[in-house]
């Protein structure tokens, strides 16, 4: 578990010691027989309903579920209000609400520095029905700038650090950064590795998100044709899966000592954020069948957590990015599909010793991770990211 903190400010090197809490509040004791508390995070920039509804109806005892509340639409400085919390929080204790700062309508604002952005969004949080203890914060639209520009990065911290404080009489909260990444289909990494390595290597930047973040969100939506191989094994899939999803974490691993605060802090935040968002471009499953992404979903999730049984990360954390609005689909088949997630999910983190293969169906036949797509084929360039 991570401990709490103090509230210095930053320094160029702030103590390595002081991490962000990562026990909250709110959260109930585990269910008997739960080996940890597993952590369910949600991206919903369109809205929540489906997939929330599923967690609800089958719930893992062993997780609590933080689910992402986009800014409202037209004024994205202002987090959605008290009856969206209320019916996240209606859902009962396990849920948890996440109030939205979106970066980039933030940066647009040059009045205040960035310390002072993060308590007024506190402030703006309190006012919505946020509850401390029990919600959260969440950074959405991180700019990819941070992986090269020092300036943002001190800006970074300097939000975090806002975020985390609060205003005076504020109890601290940690939070979670959204961070965006590159797509599965990649195969030029002459800038983006170098970066990575350099942005890994900064040992201030990753001791203050360990001190003020409690959850790092990276985005990887596979693209399907990245997995979905016709006859391929679900091991070898999610194999591949994994190359892409966790890369970071596998750098910053194969990294030299001056790597050594971004591996400490993975270890207790990153947290993959997944894709089950149907039919939509910017996930690249627009044309994916039902039972396809129902299955490809179901993979990644294995994918996770069978990573999870031989590294220090993602441990029990594990996020899903969710299109509540596709184009074309049934309600009946977005809630199956959502259906399918939570159980996955479910059988994931359970309170027994079911095992992991339980997530692709029932006595680990696996015929639920099979999906197959025509020109699917696997990269092998994401393995590279395993040395520097």
């Amino acid at each position: 578990m991570l401990g709490a903190v103090g509230c210095a400010p930053i320094s160029p090197d702030p103590a390595a010691d002081d991490e962000a809490d990562d026990t909250a509040q709110y959260e109930d004791a585990l269910a008997p027989g739960c080996e940890k508390t597993a952590r369910v995070l949600t991206y919903d920039p369109v809205g929540w309903e489906h997939l929330v509804d599923a967690f609800a109806k089958n719930p893992s005892p062993c997780a609590h579920y933080y689910i992402h509340l986009p800014a409202i639409a037209g004024d994205k400085k202002t987090p959605r209000g008290q009856t969206a919390v209320e019916g996240i929080h209606d859902k009962g204790p396990q849920f948890h609400a996440l109030a939205e700062f979106h970066w980039t309508t933030w940066s647009q604002s040059s009045t205040a520095s960035w310390y002072d952005k993060g308590v007024a969004f506190r402030q703006r949080m309190k006012s919505a029905g946020y509850v401390e203890g029990r919600d959260a914060w969440a950074i959405n639209e991180l700019p990819s700038t941070v992986r090269s520009d020092p300036k943002v990065r001190a800006h970074v911290r300097e939000l975090v650090r806002g975020l985390y404080e609060g205003p005076p009489g504020a109890a601290p909260m940690g939070g979670l950064v959204f961070i965006v990444g590159m797509g599965s289909t990649t195969t030029n990494f002459s800038v983006y590795k170098p970066a990575m390595e350099d942005w890994l290597t900064d040992a201030a930047f990753w001791k203050t998100m360990n001190q003020y973040v409690r959850w790092w969100g990276q985005e990887v939506y596979s693209n399907p044709l990245s997995s979905c191989v016709d006859g391929a094994p679900v091991g070898q899939r999610a194999a591949h899966l994994n190359d892409f999803t966790m890369h970071p974490v596998n750098l910053a691993a194969a990294g030299p000592a001056a790597a050594g605060a971004a591996r400490s802090f993975f270890d207790e935040s990153y947290t993959p954020v997944l894709s089950g968002a149907f039919r939509a471009d910017t996930y690249q499953t627009q044309t994916i069948s039902l039972a396809n992404m129902k299955a490809f979903a179901s993979t990644q999730i294995y994918a996770t957590r069978s990573y999870a049984n031989k590294h220090d990360a993602p441990d029990f954390r594990v996020g899903v990015a969710w299109n509540e609005h596709p184009e074309g689909v049934t309600d009946a088949a977005l809630a199956s599909l959502a259906e399918r997630i939570a159980a996955a999910v479910h059988s994931a983190y359970p309170d027994d010793a079911t095992p992991i293969g339980e997530i692709c169906g029932p006595n680990s036949a696996y015929t639920l991770c099979h999906c197959n797509m025509n020109g699917a084929s696997f990269s092998e360039r994401w393995g590279t990211f395993a040395s520097w």
